[in-house]
């Protein structure tokens, strides 16, 4: 499909202003100082496929482990079990992602009850439980000590998180307020 250069730069312009805005949320709304001291995160628009569509401008290492998580996601679940509102998370570094202290979250975004995209969000969490404070693990000798891991987990629906997921998760870290 052949398009004209003013179309592909409003279309280029309003999804960057899109992961702005995702950017300026997970700011305006965290908890943890590594997110709104740090910004250790990153966020991202993504192709039902899993590849990148638009980046925030934050941690952009976390883009390759964001798109890998997101296809092992699409893999193990498949689309066709996903709705409007769903919310997927892992943070497991042997299916995606970069290390077990970022969490990658996913939601499918729906048009005429297709996906046309995933928006997307890791973010470095300041404690996941394991064997030290702070979750970097120098002298772990195997994933188990680096804290609490997530396979590709369905976590809520309808734009919420089930409670008892983070009953689970919160009871396992040091700082469950952040």
């Amino acid at each position: 499909v052949k398009v004209d250069p003013i179309s592909l730069e409003v279309v280029r312009t309003r999804l960057e202003a899109i992961v702005e805005e995702m950017g300026a949320t997970m700011l305006r709304t965290a908890h943890s100082s590594i997110f709104y001291e740090s910004r250790d995160f990153s966020v991202a628009l993504l192709h039902p496929n899993g590849d990148l569509v638009a980046m925030g401008q934050y941690i952009p290492h976390h883009q390759g482990g964001m798109q890998a998580a997101l296809k092992s996601i699409i893999a193990e679940r498949g689309m066709h079990t996903m709705k409007p509102g769903d919310i997927y998370l892992t943070n497991d570094a042997y299916k995606g992602g970069t290390h077990t202290p970022d969490f990658n979250l996913f939601s499918p975004v729906f048009a005429n009850g297709e996906i046309i995209m995933f928006c997307g969000s890791t973010a470095h969490q300041i404690d996941i439980g394991g064997m030290v404070v702070g979750s970097y693990c120098v002298g772990a000798t195997d994933c188990y000590q680096e804290g609490v891991r997530s396979p590709r987990l369905k976590i809520g629906e309808n734009e919420e998180i089930y409670d008892d997921f983070m009953r689970l998760f919160q009871i396992n870290v040091r700082l469950p307020e952040q």
